[in-house]
This record gives C-alpha cells, sequence and structure tokens, in this order.
C-alpha cells in the first residue's frame, strides 16, 4: 500500500517493469477515493535511478495550498484523507485522461492527514495511561 502525507512532497515506489510495454519515462497517476468515487489525475515523472528494478515518483499533494495545483508537474490536490485505489498508465503523451494508455499498475493508497492535532484535556492521575479527549 502506498501512503500520501497532504501538503508535502511524497515518495511512491512501486515496480512497473513487468506490463511495461514503451520506454517511457513519464505516468499518469489516477486516485479514485473510496468513499466519494471522485478521480484525480496527475502526471508524474520517473525519477528511479535504477527503472529496470523499481520505479520512484515523487508526488506533491496541495490540498492545504493557496497557489493552487498543476497536476502536469506531479502535484495532486486529495483534500479527503481516508483510502483511494490507484491505477498507473504508460503516458508517452503526458495525458491526463487513461483512455487507451496501457495499465501497469494497480493498488490500494492511504492519503493521511497531517492538519489534525489530538491532544488529551484530562488525564488520570491515579491511572495516567486513562486520557480522555474531545471530538
Amino acid at each position: 500500500m502506498l501512503i500520501i502525507t497532504q501538503n508535502q512532497i511524497n515518495p511512491l515506489v512501486v515496480t512497473l517493469t513487468e506490463k511495461k510495454q514503451l520506454s517511457t519515462k513519464i505516468y499518469l497517476l489516477e486516485l479514485i477515493n473510496n468513499q466519494s468515487n471522485t478521480k484525480v489525475y496527475c502526471i508524474a515523472n520517473d525519477v528511479s535511478v535504477s527503472p529496470d528494478r523499481y520505479n520512484e515518483f515523487c508526488i506533491t499533494e496541495t490540498s492545504q495550498s493557496s497557489g493552487g495545483t498543476n497536476p502536469f508537474d506531479s502535484e495532486v490536490s486529495l483534500p479527503l484523507d481516508g483510502f483511494y485505489y490507484y491505477n498507473i498508465y504508460e503516458n508517452p503523451d503526458s495525458l491526463l485522461v487513461p483512455s487507451g494508455l496501457n495499465q501497469v499498475e494497480t493498488g490500494k493508497l492511504l492519503v493521511l492527514s497531517n492538519k489534525i492535532v489530538v491532544t488529551p484535556i484530562y488525564t488520570s492521575s491515579i491511572n495516567p495511561s486513562q486520557q480522555v479527549y474531545t471530538q
């Protein structure tokens, strides 16, 4: 399972050589939210030093950014944290639509929010491991 943390650069490492048909280093990343079923796309460039063994992408998640998102520059906005399905396609023409592209990977992805900080409002003096939280 891949993990993306909101509002930061995230390295994603996968192996795409088994189903790869082209010599391209450009891929289309499709992310589908499990709850809303919304799809988000971005173009990802393989930055690995040994693409025959593994593929690495650096995806910037920008859900909290006021500057916007550029899907052609490995940026994606995922304001809903939680689980996603992902599909990766060979994409030599840098398209944002998977129609007609060769799918080389599929799997699960978890988006973590880095904006929620939960602190206890009460800690028991009798049992210090017992803490009370608010929503």
